[in-house]
């Protein structure tokens, strides 16, 4: 019996190393392994930690971001792109209040496995520098963590 629970124990472990969160691999470029649907771990503004609802999403395709809100019709997206080459990595989100006129939020990133910190601006601020949120800063640091999605088993027919 000893040998049996030793062998299904190490099956399960096995399983659930090999069944990673989003079989990121080495050397993979930003732009890919970026996309995914991340969970807010902490959100500062002004050198505040803000309160954030635990239902909110952030959802990053290949060229699009979309914050999801608690209310659905309230969740809002826009196009972005990436520069992985700088130092510190940079981030562009290009939201459009007014149709076919994008407004540029210059951003920073650090991408490490399943953590995505960004350090953004207001509109006509200059790019940050640091993950630091200060107040008077006019943008804010946000952490976040990968949403590992568990897929359903299908029923037996």
């Amino acid at each position: 019996m000893n040998r049996l629970t030793f062998a299904l124990a190490t099956l399960t472990a096995l399983c659930c190393i090999s069944a990673g969160p989003n079989d990121i691999a080495p050397g993979k470029p930003d732009k890919e392994t970026i996309v995914g649907t991340w969970k807010w771990v902490s959100v500062m503004d002004q050198g505040m930690k803000m309160p954030w609802p635990e239902e909110n999403r952030l959802v990053i395709t290949a060229d699009l971001i979309t914050m999801t809100y608690i209310k659905k019709e309230d969740s809002m997206g826009w196009k972005y792109t990436i520069d992985s080459s700088k130092n510190p990595k940079q981030m562009d989100w290009l939201p459009e209040e007014d149709p076919g006129h994008p407004i540029l939020n210059p951003a920073i990133y650090t991408l490490d496995g399943d953590t995505l910190k960004i350090a953004s601006a207001a509109q006509g601020k200059p790019r940050p520098t640091n993950f630091e949120s200060k107040k008077g800063d006019f943008g804010g640091v946000w952490t976040l963590k990968r949403e590992v999605l568990i897929a359903k088993k299908k029923p037996a027919k």
